[in-house]
This record gives C-alpha cells, structure tokens and sequence, in this order.
C-alpha cells in the first residue's frame, strides 16, 4: 500500500473514532489531538509523516473533503482547524520581467559550479559565493543558521473558512528547520530552498522560523522563499510577509554557466531509435518534465529512494507518484528494486552519467532520448499529427481509452518545455 493511501486511510479511521474532533470543530472552530491518538487510531500510521503536509496537493482526502488542516502546536501535539494554511504562489509573476544577473561564483571555488546544484543547500551556497544573495537581500551578510531546532513560544491566527472567525495558534517546542540563515548589519534573513518551481507551500515552513527568531533577536527577521530551476539556472526569490501570510517581492536571478548551446534543429537530428526508451515501462503521463529532472538529480544525491521519499517534497499528489517514477523507467534513467523498505527507485548507469553532465546536456541528451521514439517523434514538427496504427502498437496505446488523451498532453508539455530551452 502506499503511503498516500496509508495516510488517507488513517485519517479516516482517526475521524470516525475520534468522534470529539468533528464535533469540536464545529462547536469552537478547532480541535487538539495527541500524537498518541494518532497512532492508536491511525492503524500506528506514524504521527510526524500522517501531519507533515507541505502542499495542498499532499492534503489527505479525508481531510480534504471536511475542509479540515493540520499544524504542529506542540511537540506530539496537533490543532485541527477549518483553516487554510497554505501560501498561493503566482508563477505569472516571472513573465516579462527583467532578470537579475548573470552573477558569477569565483574563479577560486572549485566546489561548487552551476553544474554541480542538485540540492537546496547547493543552491543556497552558490547563490551566497556568487554574491546574489546579497544582491536580493539588499547588504553584506554571512551565513549564521542552517538546520533544526525547537522553536520559542510564538502566536499567530488564521481565519476560519466558515465563518471569517480567528483560529488562534499557539505554539510551543515544535521542531522547525532552517534551510539558510544569515545576518548582515541590518537584519537576520532566514531563507527556505526548494529545487524546481511550486504553485503553494504551506506557511508552517515560514511562519514559524520567523516568529521563532523574531521572539530570539532585537534586529528586523526578513524570510525568503527560493525556488531553483535546474534547467536554466535561475533562481526565483519571493519576500515572505508575515503579517499578510503572503509572498511578494519576485526577483528572478541568473547564475553564469557554462553549458554548451544547443537548437531545436540539433534535437530535430537526433536518431529514431525505439530502443532508447523502454516499451515495458507505462508510456509517460507526467507533464511537468521540471519535475522528472528534480527526482533525477535527487536519486543521483540520494541514492535508492521509495517513490514517497523521492516525491514527498514536490506538490503533486500520491498517486502521480508513479507517473513520474514510470517517467525516468520509461527512458531508462532508472529502474525499480525491492530494498528493506519496500519497492525502491534507483538510478541506471544511463541516469547516474546524466545526472552529473552539466545541466544543459543533461537536458538535451533527455530530449534526445523522449523524442528518438517514433510515437513522440510525431510531434517534432506537428501539433497534432496523425497516429498510424503500427506506432500505437509499438508503444502499446490504445486511442480509445481516456489516458491516451493524458499522455498526448504530456508530449506536447514536453515540446513546450524544450522549445523554450532550446531556441530555433
């Protein structure tokens, strides 16, 4: 079973016993429940992993469906509520607007590159050497936080969905982390990094280190939200405001790289070749290919990661998980092993020497790869060619079934996302 649909089933088998949480919540506005209660209703589902809910895509349906969330009050100690704590981010804010840069990492650190960010904490660390960071922040600053703790007594509200009243929070000794702290002369900028673009997170990952620090120090706490793309190097930064629970303040920064230029009529040239992609595999249904290169460089960091741990970060929903492990199967970057933990994703040798390309190859030698097949060949020079009834066979489609309409979205979302990268 997987853990989505562990945690679905464990909260609805939590509200049905609980009795008390429903009738609370509709009685004051929220309820508080033990971690304890948690485990012994939840089939022992794991407390800390059936309430960590980054995305509004990670909701649990049972949840979901009473317009119920979930935060940490206290350490094994949760409120429930009919509130909405997640941060709605617009991604249209990037459109037309001047990016910043390119700022360059020293020619003297050899140990960090644009090539060599596969994780949140690379990203920070060339967006610090290469001076960006003081750029967004706005003064010199150094490095001074980064990791976990138990935050100070903070306070804070939220409106209830039903009827606009204050849900207040107050919350004690629960664990927070902090991807990058720093302080400058001015203030202390506590920073959260993600690798690839999301469209919400949840506030949790930023009210509280903020109000947390702001309790500790007298100097001004401002925090950020920085989203790396991998793909081109740039790194989206958002100003979260506290008071208004919202993001604002978009910059968008360029980092200098060296990756090699490719065109569209390079990849126009590439081999028709079934053999590169792997028919066994489910044809790919996973539009985002931002996110397919994101597990790709996480296995590569990593190592073996079940699909829950692979994925766990990104917001979309469990059962997409195995659209995009399918994905990186389908063009042989990985393949599915059975470890201690269950069934495990594990990069091919083709996977581990893309993974550690520069990022441009690595993205054309995947665009290579998708578009060697003769079915996603089709779409090179098309929008919506014709389908000849052998290339379906081949790739084991079948026009007639609603999925087929799904995976043409997802070529065609591939397309996209290459004629961006790679101009004419």
């Amino acid at each position: 079973m997987s853990k989505g649909k562990k945690i679905d089933l464990a909260w609805e088998k939590i509200l049905e016993e609980v009795t008390a949480i429903e009738q609370e919540v509709s009685k004051k506005g929220y309820c508080e429940i033990q971690s304890s209660q948690i485990k012994k209703h939840g089939n022992n589902c794991e407390p800390r992993l059936a309430c960590k809910i980054d995305y509004r895509q990670n909701i649990p349906k049972p949840l979901e469906e009473r317009g119920l969330s979930v935060l940490a009050v206290r350490n094994g100690r949760y409120k429930i509520a009919r509130t909405d704590p997640f941060i709605s981010i617009d991604e249209t804010q990037c459109e037309g607007l001047v990016k910043c840069g390119p700022f360059r990492i020293p020619d003297h650190i050899q140990t960090i590159s644009s090539r060599s960010i596969n994780s949140e904490s690379k990203a920070l660390d060339a967006a610090f050497a290469s001076r960006m960071l003081e750029a967004v922040l706005g003064e010199e600053v150094d490095l001074v936080l980064r990791g976990r703790e138990f935050c100070q007594p903070i306070k804070f509200s939220l409106p209830d969905r039903k009827d606009g009243n204050k849900v207040r929070y107050h919350v004690k000794k629960v664990q927070l982390e902090v991807d990058g702290g720093y302080e400058g002369k001015d203030g202390i900028y506590l920073i959260e990094a993600k690798i690839g673009r999301r469209d919400n997170i949840n506030l949790r990952q930023l009210l509280y280190p903020h109000l947390h620090y702001e309790s500790l120090y007298g100097k001004l706490v401002r925090t950020y939200v920085l989203f790396y793309e991998p793909s081109t190097s740039h790194f989206h930064f958002y100003r979260f405001r506290h008071q208004d629970k919202c993001l604002s303040d978009y910059r968008c920064c360029t980092l200098e790289t060296d990756f090699a230029n490719y065109c569209w009529n390079d990849l126009c040239a590439a081999i028709d070749d079934n053999c590169k992609t792997d028919k066994n595999a489910p044809f790919p249904q996973a539009d985002s290919l931002e996110k397919v290169l994101a597990a790709l460089l996480k296995l590569d960091q990593c190592g073996p990661l079940t699909k829950e741990e692979l994925f766990a970060d990104e917001n979309i929903t469990p059962r997409q998980y195995d659209y995009y492990a399918s994905a990186l199967r389908w063009m042989k970057l990985a393949k599915s092993s059975r470890g201690p933990d269950g069934v495990q994703c594990l990069l091919t040798g083709l996977g581990s020497s893309l993974a550690k390309k520069p990022m441009k190859e690595t993205l054309f030698e995947i665009a290579k790869i998708i578009f060697s097949n003769d079915f996603c060949r089709l779409f090179l020079h098309e929008e919506d060619p014709d389908f000849p009834e052998e290339i379906l066979r081949n790739n084991r489609l079948n026009r007639e079934k609603t999925t087929f309409g799904r995976r043409i979205e997802t070529i065609k979302s591939w397309k996209r996302y290459f004629r961006n990268h790679f101009p004419e």
